[in-house]
C-alpha cells in the first residue's frame, strides 16, 4: 500500500515540475536603467570663445541690416524714450553725439525681438551665432517673420560682406553701405513690423513652442513669467549699446552686455535710467505682433529648395568620405574630420536609436550645404579648408572654468583669421524633444532645435570666415597639410575624443525593425463577451493570464490527462486493497 501511495505522489509531483519548467511564462526584467543624457542644467553664461572681437564682428552687420528691414524707428512708444531720454542729458555735445549715433538704439531693440535670445545678447558674437542658428535649423511648422528676415541676410548680404569688407573691422560705414545699395538696387523685400495694431493670427504661442504669450518683448519678470526679463534687459542692452558707441565708436564691436534675471528693484533702476516713473509693458509687448506671423511661402521654398537640390553634398556618406580624406594626416595615419565615424560614436555613447543617428547625419549635411551656398564658387573652397576639426567628445568640462557646451578656436593674426575647429560636448544634446527645450522657452536660445549648438557653433565659423582675407584663405588652402599635421586632433584636445578613443561597435547601429503598413488580415473574430462582463473582447491570440491559446489549450489537456490518470491510480490502488482483504477472509 505504501508503495502505491508513494508511487502516485511521485507521479503527481513530476507533473508539477514539468508544468513549472516548460509552461510558466517567463519575463525578462531590466534593472539597470539608465539615464544618459543626465547633464548639469546650469546657463553657460560663462562662455568663452578666446575670438578676437576685431575679426568677429558681423553681428553688427546683421544688427544694422534687421534694423533696415524694420519700421521700428516709426514706433511711437519707442519715439517717446527715445525722446524723453535725450531731453534728459544735459551735456550739449553728448545730446548731439547721441542723436547722431541714435540707428544703434533702434537696431539693438530690434534685434534682438528678430532673435529671441538671451545668450545673444552677450556680444556681437554671439548675436550671430544664435541668429545663424535659427535661420538654419528652425522647424518649418514655426518659421515666422523674424526668421524670414534673417533668411533675406543670409541668401543675399552675407556673400556681399565676404567679398567686399573681410577681414579686420576698420571701417563700419563700408558695411553699411553695402546693406544700403542693396536695398537702392532692390528694394526692401521683407519688412518686420513693429506697429502692428493686433497679434498676428497665423501662429500662437504653442506653435511657436513657448509655455505662453509671456516671451520676448512681453517677458517682464523673471520671477513670475519664467525666462529673464527678456523685454528690459532688451531695453537695458540697447541703451547701454548706444551709449558705447558714444564713447568708443571706432571699437564699437567691443560692445558686451551681462544679462539680468529681471525683478522689480532692477526694473525700478532701468526706468531711473531712462528718466521716466514706469515703463508702458502693454505697448512694449506690442513690439510682438508680428513674431506671430508666418514667413512667406515663397521664403520658405526657397529655403527648402536649398535643402532639396543638395548643390554640393548628394548625401551624408559623400561628405563625410570627402573630409576624411582630405583631413587625412599622413604621418599620424588618422583623419581630423571623419564625421561618420564621429556622429556614429556619439550615437553609441548616448544609446541613440538608429533613427536619431540618421537624423543628426542628415542635420550636418544640411547644416555644410546650406553654409556652402551662401558663398560665390571662389569662397566655397575657402571655407572648406577654413575647418580644420570636428571634434566631439563625452567629457562634461571642455573648457577650464566653464560650462560651455562646445567651443570654436581660430588661428589668427593681426590682419586676419586663417583657420578654425569645434569641440562639442555630448552634454549639448540636453533634450531629446523639440517642444520640451527649456533653454528655448525661457529666451536663452533662439532655436528650439534639438542640435541647434552645431548650428551656433557653424555660425561662429561663417562669422570668423569673415574675418579671413583672401591673402589668409590663400596661404591656408596652400598649407593645409602641414597646418592639419600642427593642429592635429591630439594636439587640439586633450581629452575623450568621440571616434578615436571610444569607437562604435561594427553592428551599431542596429536598422529599426520595419513596420508592414499592410499586416496580413487574421480571419479568426474576436471571441465574443460573456453577458455581463464589461470587460473588452480578449486578443485572439492571448488569454486572460497572458498566455497564448495554445499554451491555455496544452495547460487544460495536461491537467485533464493528470487528473485522469489521478483517478485512475487511486481507483486501481483501492480495488488491489479490497482485493487483498478479500484472501485474508
Amino acid at each position: 500500500m505504501k508503495k502505491i501511495i508513494l508511487l502516485s505522489a511521485f507521479i503527481f509531483s513530476s507533473f508539477l515540475i514539468w508544468f513549472q519548467i516548460f509552461l510558466k511564462p517567463n519575463y525578462f526584467v531590466n534593472n539597470n536603467f539608465e539615464n544618459p543624457h543626465l547633464i548639469n542644467n546650469k546657463l553657460n553664461d560663462n562662455k568663452n570663445y578666446n575670438l578676437s572681437n576685431d575679426l568677429l564682428w558681423n553681428g553688427m552687420s546683421l544688427q544694422y541690416f534687421i534694423y533696415k528691414h524694420s519700421d521700428i524707428n516709426q514706433n511711437k512708444y519707442m519715439n517717446s524714450l527715445v525722446e524723453n531720454y535725450l531731453n534728459n542729458i544735459k551735456n550739449s555735445n553728448n545730446k548731439v553725439k547721441l542723436e547722431k549715433r541714435i540707428s544703434t538704439f533702434y537696431a539693438s531693440v530690434v534685434s534682438n525681438i528678430v532673435v529671441t535670445s538671451i545668450y545673444g545678447m552677450t556680444n556681437y558674437k554671439e548675436f550671430f551665432a544664435e541668429a545663424y542658428s535659427k535661420w538654419q535649423a528652425t522647424n518649418d511648422s514655426i518659421k515666422n517673420k523674424a526668421w524670414e528676415v534673417l533668411n533675406y541676410y543670409f541668401l543675399n548680404i552675407y556673400n556681399k560682406i565676404n567679398v567686399n569688407a573681410s577681414g579686420k573691422f576698420s571701417n563700419f560705414d563700408k558695411v553699411k553701405n553695402i546693406i544700403d545699395d542693396e536695398i537702392e538696387t532692390n528694394g526692401i523685400n521683407v519688412v518686420f513690423n513693429t506697429n502692428l495694431t493686433k497679434k498676428g493670427d497665423e501662429l500662437d504661442y504653442e506653435e511657436l513652442l513657448y509655455r505662453n504669450d509671456k516671451f520676448a518683448m512681453n517677458n517682464f519678470n523673471s520671477n513670475n513669467d519664467g525666462g529673464y526679463g527678456f523685454a528690459y534687459n532688451t531695453l537695458e542692452y540697447s541703451l547701454n549699446a548706444w551709449n558705447y558707441e558714444v564713447d568708443y565708436y571706432s571699437t564699437q564691436n567691443n560692445f558686451s552686455y551681462n544679462n539680468k534675471q529681471y525683478n522689480n528693484n532692477l526694473k525700478a533702476a532701468l526706468e531711473k535710467k531712462y528718466f521716466i516713473n514706469s515703463f508702458n509693458e502693454n505697448e512694449l509687448s506690442k513690439l510682438n505682433f508680428d513674431l506671430y506671423n508666418k514667413a512667406s511661402m515663397e521664403s520658405k521654398e526657397m529655403f527648402n529648395s536649398i535643402i532639396k537640390d543638395k548643390m554640393y553634398f548628394e548625401d551624408f556618406v559623400k561628405m563625410s568620405d570627402f573630409f576624411k580624406e582630405l583631413s587625412f594626416i599622413n604621418k599620424l595615419n588618422y583623419s581630423n574630420i571623419d564625421l561618420e565615424e564621429t556622429l556614429r560614436a556619439v550615437g553609441y555613447s548616448l544609446k541613440w536609436s538608429y533613427n536619431k543617428l540618421e537624423s543628426i547625419k542628415k542635420h550636418f549635411l544640411d547644416l555644410i550645404n546650406l553654409s556652402l551656398y551662401i558663398l560665390n564658387n571662389d569662397q566655397i573652397n575657402y571655407l572648406i579648408y577654413f575647418i580644420i576639426s570636428i571634434i566631439f567628445t563625452k567629457d562634461s568640462i571642455i573648457l577650464e572654468n566653464s560650462n560651455a557646451y562646445a567651443y570654436v578656436k581660430t588661428n589668427m593674426d593681426y590682419f586676419g583669421v586663417y583657420n578654425a575647429s569645434i569641440v562639442f560636448s555630448t552634454r549639448g544634446f540636453y533634450t531629446d524633444d523639440e517642444a520640451s527645450n527649456n533653454f528655448y522657452k525661457d529666451n536663452w536660445f533662439s532655436c528650439s532645435n534639438i542640435f541647434q549648438i552645431i548650428n551656433h557653433e557653424m555660425g561662429h565659423v561663417m562669422d570668423g570666415f569673415l574675418g579671413q582675407t583672401l591673402e589668409n584663405s590663400i596661404k591656408q588652402k596652400n598649407n593645409y597639410n602641414k597646418i592639419l599635421e600642427k593642429n592635429n586632433n591630439r594636439s587640439l584636445y586633450k581629452g575623450n575624443i568621440l571616434g578615436m578613443d571610444t569607437i562604435a561597435p561594427e553592428w551599431y547601429p542596429e536598422p529599426e525593425p520595419e513596420v508592414d503598413p499592410y499586416p496580413p488580415f487574421n480571419p479568426r473574430p474576436p471571441k465574443p463577451t460573456p453577458p455581463g462582463n464589461n470587460n473588452p473582447p480578449l486578443n485572439p491570440n492571448q488569454s486572460s493570464g497572458g498566455l497564448s491559446e495554445y499554451a491555455t489549450t496544452t495547460i487544460i489537456l495536461i491537467s485533464t490527462i493528470g487528473t485522469g490518470v489521478l483517478v485512475f491510480i487511486i481507483s486501481i490502488s483501492i480495488v488491489i486493497v479490497k482485493a487483498k482483504k478479500r484472501k485474508k477472509r
